[in-house]
């Protein structure tokens, strides 16, 4: 079992991601990785679906369950039925609250050593470290066939996007040598964590890949 709690400012959204599944094994609800009693009702989840548009959620009073027939508390979708498809680790997505709150994400940690999420060629893709810890680029293996030049991009305290490229030659200062890695607009190789535990960043590659991240 493990949790993270990421603070949530009042109708500010914030881009954060699934990095547990459910108690048991396999891909959690949101029911399932947000289920405090206290959440303030209208906290809203967006996800990215397919066609690049977003897929809205809200924590609801009452939402339909057709399971039990009955109007229960919980997440609901934008009909207010309540939600049963899974958000599997790795995938990012925006959150807002309508009041300062901390949200508590928890499940099981992934079992697995890596997640693959597919990114289609010249598509920004939410996604999160499968794994829950902060997030350094070049500390995780990717897949063999990450293209360079494919980019990163974290939302920053001001509200403004940090860019990140995979690069065939970075400038490390430990060795005073340029290694291929990931780089920051300057084109210096990243050493620190560019995502805090719990935060979500956008992925945009020139090809399609199924990129597969090794903790």
């Amino acid at each position: 079992m493990g949790y993270e709690k990421v603070n949530l400012s009042k109708n500010t959204y914030f881009l954060s991601g699934s990095q547990f599944v459910k108690v048991g094994g396999g891909a959690g609800t949101l029911n399932d990785l947000f289920a405090g009693a206290d959440i303030p009702f209208d906290t809203e989840v967006l996800t990215l679906n397919a066609s690049g548009s977003y897929d809205h959620f809200y924590y609801l009073e009452e939402a339909y369950d057709a399971v039990s027939d009955d109007f229960i508390q919980g997440w609901g979708d934008g009909s207010e039925e309540y939600v049963t498809d899974p958000i599997p680790p790795g995938t990012g997505f925006w959150v807002k609250a309508p009041a300062d709150y901390s949200l508590t994400q928890a499940g099981e940690v992934v079992s697995s050593d890596s997640i693959t999420i597919d990114v289609p060629a010249g598509q920004l893709v939410m996604i999160a470290n499968p794994f829950p810890e902060g997030f350094n680029p070049n500390a995780v293996t990717w897949s063999a066939n990450l293209p360079y030049d494919t980019e990163i991009m974290t939302l920053n305290a001001s509200g403004s996007y940090d860019h990140f490229y995979y690069l065939e030659e970075a400038y490390d200062a430990v060795s005073d040598d340029f290694i291929p890695g990931w780089g920051n607009g300057s084109e210096e190789y990243v050493t620190e964590n560019i995502a805090s535990f719990g935060q979500g960043i956008w992925i945009q590659s020139t090809e399609a890949i199924s990129l597969t991240i090794t903790k």
